[in-house]
């Protein structure tokens, strides 16, 4: 990256607070944020789940990473990026290559009691009964943990402390 610019991406399972957290973080940084999801909401005029229902997720996937590639003309900005997308597309290697990537980790439990009520509007859940979810959410996180876990940064998406982040961030 060059000179002070940076471009900051945040990744973790569904429910681990990105969407919360890119606000906050921006703005004790002085960047701007953006939001994949949201952004592809906007442009293609759909929610995420219509466009799963009515594209697929591969189609989604390739937006999603279309998406995610307009942010390296970007300067000192947060992004909040999809539950999935450092899945695919060689998505994590290029976060990793353009910016730094902090992972929210979550335990599979408190997923579940943030996103339990919440299966409607989550793809990739609508179809799982409540009683399998914790273990659905469980195969998922241990299916994604290996691109997580290649995040140049891991913070508890509980427990972490924005001043300390924000300094992290900072010296990096």
């Amino acid at each position: 990256m060059a000179g002070n610019s940076k471009r900051i991406y945040l990744i973790g399972f569904m429910g681990s607070g990105k969407t919360s957290l890119v606000k906050k973080l921006a703005n004790k940084l002085g960047y701007e944020w953006r939001d994949i999801d949201a952004d592809i909401e906007s442009a293609t005029e759909m929610d995420i789940p219509t466009i799963f229902s009515e594209h697929g997720e591969d189609y989604f996937r390739k937006l999603e990473a279309q998406f995610l590639r307009t942010t390296g003309l970007e300067e000192n900005m947060v992004v909040s990026c999809g539950g999935g997308t450092p899945c695919f597309e060689g998505n994590m290697l290029w976060m990793n290559e353009n910016g730094i990537t902090i992972y929210l980790e979550m335990t599979p439990k408190a997923i579940y009691s943030r996103i339990k009520d919440q299966r409607e509007t989550r793809p990739l859940l609508q179809k799982i009964p409540e009683d399998k979810l914790l273990d659905h959410i469980t195969e998922m996180l241990e299916q994604r943990l290996p691109f997580y876990e290649q995040s140049q940064l891991t913070i508890s998406g509980l427990t972490y402390k924005l001043p300390e982040l924000v300094e992290t961030i900072k010296s990096r």
